[in-house]
């Protein structure tokens, strides 16, 4: 009996603590959590064709599709497309300007379209050329009709024949290379000769200018600014000679602005001068009563010296004083012909007295001879 208890008492003890046991321990820990490795980046792909990097080849037919759309964009400005035919200049100039901010070369697609849009500017300033052509040679012989029309006009057909010939035979070379499709040589040889014609108006315009100064005794008013003039007037003959039309034209216009100066300058330092002269003559020619006895010719002088007393309020000094100064002879010649013809009436009166006096005396004679033939 003791013993069955004992065993009884000891299979207990051993279940009671293995019970115990079990409540008491830690839990037991989570087995450590397996870092799965991240995936490896999948490769580049390889580009290929269009998609890929621009190749020289790509770079070099952009550069020259750049260089053709600017060639023809200044062609076509050079023959003045964008004044004669502004609406399709801006058309052109869209396409060049889309261009230029679209340039791409990061791959050979983008190098490629890029290519593409410069082309099609180059295309599109090429039909501008081809149709602006025609109206720019029609507006360059116009040009060069009025600018010849001009150097005849201040006399140059008859003055100087060699150089306005030159200007000719330069318009006709300019004609024969427009035929010819030189475009660039037809213009050239065309601006010379519109250069010619100009500096030959305006080197005529000047010298009768000085001439004029000479007339008016104004040669000793500015003599600085007179010798400026006349040293770019002989330049202008030099140059011209020397195929050098754009300064010959510059000299020659600064001969005019300078004979012009002086002219105008003199006109408004004497006009008061020519006026007293002027009113001086036009009071002695009243004298002789030329507005009656010379009426037409006083008349023609009174009409000048109005003009001129009208332009010397409005102080336009050197129209004035052209008139004041035309006039004085006028009066002048009026007067001289009114006072002769008082003196050939006064002559024609005193005749008449004397051919009176004469046939009284005679008629005395007569008298006394008849009254001593009585006797």
């Amino acid at each position: 009996m003791k013993c069955k208890f004992s065993l009884r008492f000891f299979l207990g003890s051993l279940i009671l603590l293995a019970v115990f046991s079990c409540k008491s321990a830690p839990p037991p820990e989570a087995p450590p959590a397996v870092e799965t490795p991240a995936p490896a980046p999948a490769p580049a792909p390889v580009l290929t064709g269009d998609a890929g990097p621009a190749t020289q080849a790509d770079l070099s037919a952009l550069d020259a599709a750049a260089a053709r759309a600017a060639a023809s964009r200044k062609k076509a400005a050079d023959f003045d497309a964008e004044s004669l035919l502004p609406s399709d200049w801006q058309s052109a100039d869209a396409l060049y300007s889309e261009a230029e901010r679209g340039k791409n070369t990061s791959t050979s697609g983008a190098a490629k379209e890029s290519a593409a849009r410069y082309n099609k500017a180059a295309d599109a300033f090429d039909a501008l050329f081809d149709k602006v052509i025609s109206q720019y040679a029609d507006e360059k012989r116009k040009e060069l009709l009025d600018a010849r029309e001009a150097a005849l006009s201040a006399g140059a057909g008859d003055l100087l024949p060699d150089y306005l010939l030159q200007a000719d035979n330069s318009a006709d070379e300019a004609e024969g290379k427009y035929l010819a499709n030189d475009y660039y040589g037809a213009k050239s040889s065309a601006d010379d000769a519109i250069t010619m014609y100009k500096t030959l108006k305006a080197g005529l315009d000047a010298n009768k200018i000085r001439e004029e100064i000479v007339k008016m005794g104004f040669l000793d008013s500015d003599p600085a600014k007179l010798g400026l003039a006349d040293n770019a007037l002989n330049s202008a003959i030099s140059n011209f000679s020397a195929k050098d039309y754009t300064s010959a034209k510059d000299d020659a216009e600064t001969a005019l602005n300078n004979y012009s100066q002086v002219l105008k300058a003199a006109y408004e330092t004497y006009a008061g001068v020519f006026a007293a002269d002027a009113a001086a003559a036009r009071e002695r020619a009243l004298n002789y009563k030329a507005n009656v006895a010379i009426k037409a010719d006083f008349d023609a002088a009174e009409a000048i010296y109005n003009r001129a007393r009208t332009a010397y309020n409005s102080q336009i000094y050197d129209e004035s004083g052209r008139s004041f100064f035309d006039c004085i002879p006028m009066f002048t010649a009026a007067a001289d012909a009114a006072m002769e013809k008082q003196r050939m009436a006064e002559e024609a009166l005193r005749r008449a007295d004397q051919k009176v006096a004469e046939s009284d005396e005679a008629a005395r004679n007569a008298e006394r001879l008849l009254e001593g033939g009585v006797q």
